[in-house]
């Protein structure tokens, strides 16, 4: 499996100039893949010597987004980075999907806001439980949300 084609090269650099190493990539085409794509984050979290909040934060943080993925698009793809370099050490979760995408991206960045009939609190939650937070939207052609940690 492969990253699906959308462009998301510009909301995916690795920041702090570091770089992406060990990446590993989840397809979400079954809400167990939801499961198995957190689990997969908490344990490159792990072995990289995070704590276990920080480790369940961005675990939520990703089963917010992917669930998203999965609810909104019927599938979509999860790639979990180790990231390295003279920045320090992290993880970046990158979430993506080719659904209809998000009409309004700044309501649905809103707490309480939802077009699925939810508490609407998945995407600024994980925007909260992310050291850093970006995502890129575009009508017909899907979302983008990629989420880092950095080690202290």
């Amino acid at each position: 499996d492969k990253p699906l084609p959308l462009a998301w090269e510009n909301i995916t650099q690795a920041g702090r100039g570091n770089k992406k190493l060990n990446m590993m990539y989840v397809p979400i085409d079954a809400e167990e893949d939801i499961a198995r794509a957190v689990a997969m984050t908490e344990e490159a979290m792990s072995a990289e010597g995070f704590g276990l909040t920080q480790r369940r934060m961005m675990a939520t943080a990703v089963s917010e987004l992917a669930t998203n993925a999965y609810v909104h698009a019927t599938k979509g793809a999860v790639t979990i980075a180790r990231l390295g370099g003279t920045g320090g050490s992290g993880i970046e979760v990158t979430v993506e999907d080719q659904g209809p995408g998000i009409k309004d991206l700044e309501q649905a960045m809103v707490d309480g806001y939802s077009t699925a009939g939810s508490l609407g609190v998945g995407l600024p939650g994980a925007q909260r439980l992310a050291d850093e937070f970006s995502i890129h939207s575009t009508a017909d052609k899907g979302t983008v949300a990629v989420v880092r940690a950095w080690l202290v």
